[in-house]
């Protein structure tokens, strides 16, 4: 017996542009990307 499942999407009420769909991300500055790079470092030392 083969499940269908209905799904309905709702953007939330406090959401000022209401898109439901894909939002475009933020190019990172340097100092983001020097910060994931420094964090990603530190987990691999870790393990």
């Amino acid at each position: 017996m083969k499940m269908t499942y209905r799904m309905k999407w709702t953007v939330n009420n406090y959401r000022r542009d209401k898109r439901t769909g894909v939002v475009n991300p933020i190019k990172r500055s340097e100092y983001m990307k020097q910060l994931f790079k420094e964090a990603e470092q530190a987990t691999k030392e870790r393990v």
